[in-house]
């Protein structure tokens, strides 16, 4: 690297001043520039610092680098950097690594599958204890209507109408059940239905629809509800005729 110079003009420049790397003094060959370039470069180098004490220490020393270099570990002279220790271990032992590699794919795999099936089960249970809740909140305003209207009972008159039970109903629900509106949902679900049947649609169609908007707006839960207003509407447009 310092041929052509004069001696002193050699001495000064091997005691400052550090040679080209190997790869760019062969860059007209291209191929021996490219297997020159990483390990050897910096071999050649590290045997060539104009520091003597950066040197090897020994020809023992450099050949056990050269040593190192053909049998794909990290060379000494380039350090114990984590990326490049790492680099030439995945090399050595490719195979092992992509085993590796595999085996901690399939592991992250197992373990997102697993918190899916979790999430999905949570979800459900979630869903069944608010379903039951719902239900038992109906149960309860409806044995609680059945009793205002029972001849049996005190208080009630033994002349009222299931029209007059149905208006009792929808009554007591606008007054009850406006901070319940999954359970408020289902009771419209339930009286609309029942105004239908006994062919008072006017009235059956407003309780399907203020079903519909609790579900639509979100303010009630329960994606079931809403399918099942839609059939009720439905069924409602046939006896209409429409």
């Amino acid at each position: 690297p310092y041929a052509g110079r004069r001696r002193w003009e050699l001495e000064r420049e091997i005691t400052t001043t550090a040679p080209r790397r190997p790869s760019e003094a062969a860059r007209l060959a291209p191929v021996a520039a490219q297997h020159l370039r990483g390990d050897l470069d910096t071999i050649v180098l590290a045997a060539l610092r104009p520091e003597a004490d950066r040197r090897y220490p020994s020809a023992e020393a450099l050949r056990e680098d050269l040593e190192r270099y053909l049998d794909g570990r990290p060379v000494r002279a380039r350090g114990d950097s984590f990326a490049y220790v790492a680099g030439k271990f995945a090399r050595r032992h490719a195979t092992a690594v992509a085993l590796a590699v595999v085996a901690v794919a399939a592991l992250a795999v197992a373990a997102v599958t697993g918190f899916t099936l979790y999430g999905r089960a949570e979800t459900a249970r979630r869903e069944a204890v608010r379903q039951r809740a719902t239900a038992e909140q109906v149960s309860g305003f409806l044995e609680g209507l059945l009793a205002a209207v029972d001849p049996m009972s005190a208080g009630t008159r033994a002349d009222i109408t299931v029209r007059q039970a149905l208006d009792e109903a929808a009554a007591r629900l606008e007054r009850e059940l406006a901070a319940e509106p999954t359970v408020a949902a289902a009771l419209h679900l339930t009286i609309g239905n029942a105004y239908v049947n006994l062919g008072l649609f006017d009235e059956g169609g407003r309780h399907l629809d203020a079903a519909r908007d609790l579900y639509v707006s979100g303010r009630a839960e329960g994606t079931d509800g809403l399918a099942m207003v839609a059939v009720r509407q439905a069924d409602l447009a046939i006896k209409q005729g429409l």
